[in-house]
């Protein structure tokens, strides 16, 4: 039979071996700051919910090998969309649920990740873009792929030339007047005209 003191102390030494979820930032503009100072990649977690970014994990928990690199390597922000500004960045990602993560600079988005991820893929996703080595030159898209942006700006309006309008002659063929174009002379006398 098992004592309660060492089935407590079980529990204390499996729970100190499972890491808690990373600290997750709320400002997006607090996040990019301690990037910077910190000279680490923002991991950017949508979903919806308190604890949404578990929701993006296929399986529902963050792996622990993601976990602890999250926590060492990376500021990591969640985007709540049944927030109202939640809402709005997560439109600016255009996602609604979803992961981003930058290079280290904060400046370049790296991956993207549009939808519910698999556990495998987050791990070895933040693992790779966590390696101080790893140079950006194009952003890595995978999961659901994202409409193409609807244009809400209106379109540009140019006016045609203004042309003078055709005029007809009296004489008629066949019942059908003779089109012929507007003359551009004065008077519809021009000097050089044949």
């Amino acid at each position: 039979m098992v004592s309660i003191s060492t089935l407590a102390a079980l529990v204390t030494l499996v729970t100190a071996a499972a890491p808690t979820a990373p600290s997750f930032q709320s400002s997006y503009a607090r996040a990019v700051a301690l990037a910077g100072e910190q000279h680490k990649p923002v991991a950017v977690f949508i979903g919806a919910g308190e604890a949404g970014y578990a929701n993006l994990i296929a399986d529902g928990t963050l792996p622990v090998e993601a976990t602890k690199t999250l926590q060492s390597q990376y500021v990591c922000l969640y985007v709540d969309t049944t927030t109202a500004t939640g809402k709005e960045l997560a439109g600016e990602f255009r996602m609604s649920k979803g992961l981003v993560i930058s290079d280290r600079t904060g400046g370049v988005q790296a991956f993207r990740h549009n939808g519910t991820i698999t556990a495998a893929e987050l791990t070895t996703s933040v693992r790779t873009f966590a390696d101080p080595g790893v140079v950006v030159n194009t952003t890595i898209q995978t999961g659901t792929p994202i409409a193409a942006p609807v244009t809400t700006q209106a379109p540009v309006y140019t006016p045609a030339p203004v042309m003078a309008a055709p005029v007809y002659s009296g004489s008629i063929m066949n019942s059908y007047p003779v089109y012929r174009p507007a003359s551009s002379c004065p008077n519809g006398r021009c000097p050089n005209a044949r």
